[in-house]
């Protein structure tokens, strides 16, 4: 379901008025030409079914939802029309957000009523395109031409119409981007609209037998559903090693998860996007998971290492950056891991280069990681006081660490934090009606 709260109220009006508009033409159309029985029970029945689906999301992580919704959006847009299959959309929409509403007490009426629009005007798009070009069109492809041409409008009003709301109430998140990063849903949307428009073929020879399009819905559902499941609790297993590893040492308890607060706030303070905020935390959490090849003697030693102990010790970037690449919520980051320990006048480790070729986001880590080792206790020392520690940031800014970062971490963060770790509460965005909806924690 979409969330638009964050958008300026002003934004979210013209919108629901321009649908409340059309929506408004639609019913004295109706009014004017009752449709037949037939079709009204088919209307209920759309309905019925968008409600349920809409209600009952995939949790694909603590980030991600996806239901089913598009498919008969789009069925229900070829079969009844415009004008039913708005309302239709509307109705469903209105429903499932009140119950929103009453039950997380999340989601303002606001909210409700920009997914009620959102709804009403993708769908009623749709419906008008496929009635135009069916009427242009003729021979054997007419059909599927007109149903191309509807999905593609179909998506871009309703993807259009989140992502300018996104910029509206994010500055930072340009509607590129933004459309960007939901495209990369793109095969789930082409096969939700390609159930929807075999359904509406169905509807064509018999209504009835349009029921059958549970069953594709049903397959397709549980079948992502099983697939994610897997891939959340890999996620968990990961995060639970990496969390472990860390146990190892009395020195390093927890230190993965403090890491993780000091980056995400920072990344916040430099003012990245939320994806970009979301995969930098993730990534922290286990960004020494290569120590799990390291020995515990050296991983405790109370003296300095030898060098034989340093060459291993050194590994841990790469092998933990080799893991991750083989899961997909954590492959984005490794690079952040392979070069979170590299110094921006190169001096660094393990490869020793310099300056921005060091990405964001591990310079990033290599603040948080150096501010909570500097304020840990150490079998060779005590742990600094956090003023000492803001002064070895501020020293080695320009050398060691990125002064950019290095502010923005200063700026983020107080003495509080530091016994702590404390995450940051992230942003909630909108996201595309049935698609994938980036909900972050707090939604």
């Amino acid at each position: 379901m979409a969330r638009a709260r964050l958008a300026p109220r002003a934004s979210i009006v013209a919108v629901v008025a321009v649908a409340s508009f059309v929506a408004l033409a639609q019913i004295t159309r109706l009014a004017a030409d009752p449709p037949a029985a037939a079709h009204l029970l088919a209307a209920v029945g759309f309905a019925v079914l968008m409600i349920v689906t809409e209600m009952h999301p995939i949790q694909v992580s603590h980030t991600t939802r996806l239901s089913v919704t598009a498919a008969l959006d789009f069925a229900v847009a070829l079969t009844l029309g415009p004008a039913i299959g708005g309302l239709v959309a509307a109705l469903s929409s209105v429903v499932v957000g009140w119950q929103q509403v009453r039950h997380q007490c999340q989601c303002g009426l606001l909210s409700v009523a920009f997914n009620a629009a959102n709804a009403t005007l993708a769908v009623f798009v749709c419906g008008i395109i496929y009635q135009t070009a069916s009427s242009l069109f003729s021979g054997p492809f007419a059909s599927p031409a007109a149903g191309a041409l509807a999905g593609a409008g179909y998506l871009l009003v309703n993807l259009g119409l989140l992502a300018g709301m996104v910029h509206v109430s994010n500055q930072q998140e340009s509607i590129s981007r933004t459309l960007t990063r939901w495209l990369h849903a793109l095969p789930q949307y082409l096969g939700l609209l390609a159930i929807g428009g075999v359904g509406a073929a169905i509807y064509l020879v018999s209504p009835m037998a349009t029921l059958l399009l549970v069953v594709p819905l049903a397959i397709m559902y549980y079948t992502i559903d099983a697939a994610m499941r897997v891939r959340r609790e890999t996620k968990v297993a990961i995060e639970a090693l990496a969390h472990q590893i860390d146990q190892r040492s009395r020195y390093t308890a927890d230190h993965s998860t403090r890491v993780a607060g000091y980056a995400e706030k920072t990344a916040i303070a430099l003012g990245l996007a939320p994806s970009q905020v979301d995969l930098i935390a993730r990534t922290a959490r286990i960004h020494d998971l290569g120590k799990i090849y390291l020995p515990t003697q050296i991983l405790e030693k109370d003296g300095s290492l030898q060098d034989w102990e340093w060459a291993e010790m050194r590994k841990h970037p790469i092998t933990g950056a080799e893991l991750v690449k083989s899961f997909a919520d954590y492959r984005d980051g490794a690079d952040m891991i392979r070069y979170h320990h590299e110094r921006l006048d190169g001096r660094g480790y393990p490869f020793g280069i310099d300056g921005h070729t060091i990405p964001l986001g591990a310079r990033i880590l290599a603040v948080a990681d150096s501010f909570d080792a500097m304020t840990s206790d150490r079998p060779y020392r005590a742990g600094m006081t956090f003023e000492r520690a803001v002064r070895e940031l501020q020293q080695h800014a320009g050398t060691q660490f990125d002064p950019r970062v290095v502010e923005a971490f200063l700026r983020s963060i107080g003495p509080g934090d530091v016994s702590e770790g404390v995450c940051a509460s992230r942003t909630t965005l909108p996201a595309p009606r049935s698609a994938v909806a980036m909900s972050l924690a707090g939604s």
